[in-house]
């Protein structure tokens, strides 16, 4: 007889047990699906940021070549600064001749012997695009600092 009176409860029990596992389960699958989409998004971005990097620096580079070929000194100079900017140069147009086969301890003497502030930016952009050797990367903003007090007449 008792079993006959707790056979409801259990019955309902049993379904209510059922319910949450069900929801419990599509919860984890939901879970799962909106993370392969979360990833395939963070793919397609990361592969739209490529494109798009390589379409700027290739305009950038055809900009120049067409602006020298026709004789526009101006346009030429400010498509190199834009790309020397973004660090999208090669290594044999960098003020360090041969800079990608120095050794580190040259690399970062070469960059204090630079004189010009432009060219220290330039290794510096280049260095975080390419290589980023952090004691060459640390080594320009010192280089720069030291100009910087020449320039005012501060003795390094």
């Amino acid at each position: 007889m008792a079993r006959a009176v707790n056979a409801p409860a259990r019955f309902w029990t049993n379904r209510v047990n059922n319910a949450v596992e069900t929801v419990k389960h599509a919860g984890e699958e939901t879970s799962d699906r909106f993370s392969a989409v979360t990833d395939r998004a963070q793919q397609l971005t990361e592969a739209v940021r490529e494109t798009l990097t390589a379409g700027r620096s290739a305009s950038l580079r055809r900009a120049e070549q067409i602006a020298r070929r026709e004789g526009n000194k101006d346009a030429a100079k400010a498509a190199r600064t834009a790309r020397e900017e973004l660090g999208d140069v090669s290594a044999d147009e960098l003020p360090i001749k041969n800079f990608d086969q120095l050794a580190v301890g040259d690399a970062v003497k070469a960059i204090k012997d630079l004189k010009e502030s432009h060219d220290i930016r330039v290794i510096i952009r280049y260095e975080e695009t390419h290589k980023s050797w952090a004691n060459v990367v640390s080594a320009a903003p010192s280089a720069l600092a030291d100009l910087a007090k020449d320039a005012v007449g501060i003795p390094g």
